[in-house]
């Protein structure tokens, strides 16, 4: 007997906006992960994240709150809450992901804008295998991956699932932050300092110009004087 299956379309929206849509074509009475990625130029923080099925609400995430549908209270999960769900980092700085489990793991990442995931690295007990373009950024540190020196091209999805099981453990999103962003008070403050130092600048430029142009005039006047004197004495 050909066992049941059914065909979801689950679109995932961030704050109004679709972000990813999910097709699967699943067992009856099986399991599903809904994946969701962030928009590029998209800040993480006040983010809302939604999964429908249809018209009907299956979860959603503000901040720290979870609402799920009344359909879904006890079938759905988030796989980790809190601060680490969404996340800001700096360019060049360091990242530290969670395992939340002994088992062998599977780390994955699904980029910004991109349409299918990428091997991270495979972790069992202390020994981890990475792909090539992560091999040389990765360190693990008691059942947590730390990767170094982020770049934008690192703004996406890390997903770790359990290798045996294929059970998700924690979904983590990641926005990096180009080099010369700020916060906006700094950049404010910034742009009101270098308007100062450019008027005092002018001011000093102008006051030297004015003291120049005196002291030539009261040179040419002494150079008059002086030969209107001499002139008188030619005469006598």
């Amino acid at each position: 007997m050909v066992p049941a299956q059914l065909l979801w379309i689950i679109p995932c929206t961030v704050s109004g906006a679709l972000s990813a849509v999910t097709i699967k074509d699943v067992k009856l009475g099986g399991s599903i992960t809904l994946p969701c990625k962030l928009l590029e130029d998209t800040s993480v923080k006040q983010l809302e994240l939604r999964w429908m099925l249809g018209e009907h609400l299956v979860i959603r995430l503000n901040q720290d709150q979870i609402i799920y549908g009344i359909n879904y209270r006890n079938r759905t999960k988030l796989p980790t809450l809190g601060k680490s769900l969404l996340l800001e980092a700096g360019f060049g700085s360091n990242l530290l992901l969670p395992l939340h489990t002994v088992s062998p793991v599977i780390v994955s990442f699904l980029p910004d804008g991109g349409d299918s995931s990428v091997r991270v690295c495979e972790v069992e007990k202390e020994q981890v295998e990475c792909g090539a373009a992560y091999s040389h950024r990765i360190d693990l540190q008691q059942h947590s991956l730390e990767l170094t020196k982020l770049s934008m091209e690192d703004s996406g999805t890390f997903s770790v699932m359990e290798r045996e099981t294929q059970y998700t453990v924690s979904v983590l999103f990641i926005q990096v932050l180009p080099p010369s962003t700020g916060p906006p008070e700094e950049d404010e403050r910034g742009g009101k300092t270098i308007i100062i130092i450019t008027v005092i600048a002018v001011v000093i430029v102008v006051v030297i110009a004015v003291i120049v142009v005196i002291d030539l005039r009261r040179w040419r006047q002494r150079q008059l004087n002086r030969a209107e004197i001499q002139e008188a004495e030619v005469r006598l």
